[in-house]
Parts: C-alpha cells; sequence; structure tokens
C-alpha cells in the first residue's frame, strides 16, 4: 500500500510534497514498477505498455527501474485534463 502524505506548517493549508512511504514504511519519492503500477491502480504489464510508449518517464538504477511520483502525479493530471474535453 502507498500511502501519499500531506505536510502542515504551523497549522497552514496542506501542503502536498510529492513523497510517499512505500511499504516498508520508509519516505521516498521513487516507486518501483509494482508500487507505481499499485499507485496508478493499474498491472504491471500496462505500466510497462506507459513506460515503453514514453508516455512515462523511467529511471534505471542497474537493472532497477524506478518511477519519481511526481511524473506519476503529472501523468494523472495530463489525462484528467484529456478526459474533461
Amino acid at each position: 500500500m502507498i500511502i501519499s502524505c500531506y505536510f502542515y506548517a504551523l497549522g497552514a493549508t496542506p501542503i502536498l510534497l510529492g513523497l510517499a512511504f512505500n511499504l516498508s514504511g520508509k519516505l521516498c519519492g521513487t516507486l518501483d514498477r509494482n508500487e507505481s503500477a499499485q499507485y496508478l491502480s493499474i498491472s504491471t504489464r500496462k505500466l510497462d505498455d506507459l513506460l515503453s510508449s514514453g508516455a512515462l518517464k523511467k529511471l534505471k538504477i542497474g537493472r532497477k527501474t524506478l518511477i519519481r511520483l511526481t511524473d506519476l502525479d503529472e501523468f494523472l493530471a495530463k489525462l484528467s485534463g484529456e478526459e474533461s474535453k
């Protein structure tokens, strides 16, 4: 389960910092393939299709594929914009 979090600065309006806690409870700015698919509520197969088509950006560290939370949020924002047209 991925939990996005809001931070409150001295009782001010919540600010989304594009951070999440991964399954082990660590604070992170990137997610692996499985976590990213879960974040988007899609299969890893669909996520792989989006990554290979260039619709989503990825980072590679050796064999590990990571996706920035900000990139996932931008992707979702683009989808919302297209649906409202």
